[in-house]
């Protein structure tokens, strides 16, 4: 069996992008002192208007987050039973700030609707955004990845269980001569 690969499609890379990466380059954080400057540099790009940001800056924003997250895994575990939402209904109360108020300073009432509601998880932009209008600490509105049951079962009908050899490898293996 051959098989054939597609080169993939190159996106360009945008000045904006790399000047952000000459600035604080994109690598696993080493030290707190690291985590600390990536922390200022994704509070400047978040805490301006979404709109404002250009494509190289949502990708270097998008992938800063992800290292940030991924530093804050391993460096603060969050405790068991926290709950961010419960926590944002509190500051809310606490400051007389609306669903509508809570939507114009995440972007849409709709989103501020649907994570008061639980159907959608606070993003990390939006734990800074609320981080920075509370004065608590973002990690307060960081919630863990949580697969949906959605996704469990489509992974489950396609043979993706742990530990198991997906519907797709059992055929190929099959074909594989001896």
């Amino acid at each position: 069996m051959t098989l054939t690969t597609r080169p993939l499609a190159k996106r360009p890379l945008h000045a904006s992008y790399a000047a952000l990466a000459k600035s604080f380059p994109l690598r696993p954080f080493r030290s707190e002192a690291e985590y600390d400057e990536a922390t200022n540099v994704l509070h400047r790009l978040v805490l301006r208007d979404p709109a404002s940001l250009d494509e190289g800056e949502r990708d270097y924003l998008e992938t800063l987050e992800l290292l940030s997250e991924a530093y804050e895994n391993d460096h603060y575990p969050s405790e068991n039973g926290s709950d961010p939402v419960g926590a944002l209904k509190f500051l809310m109360e606490q400051n007389g700030i609306t669903t509508t108020a809570l939507g114009a300073l995440l972007g849409s009432k709709g989103t501020a609707s649907e994570i008061l509601s639980g159907r959608r998880l606070i993003s990390r932009a939006n734990a800074y955004r609320l981080a920075d209008r509370f004065s608590v600490e973002p990690a307060l509105f960081f919630q863990p990845p949580v697969k949906s049951e959605r996704k469990l079962r489509q992974n489950n009908r396609r043979g993706r269980r742990a530990g198991n050899v997906s519907a797709i490898s059992r055929r190929a293996a099959r074909k594989l001569p001896a």
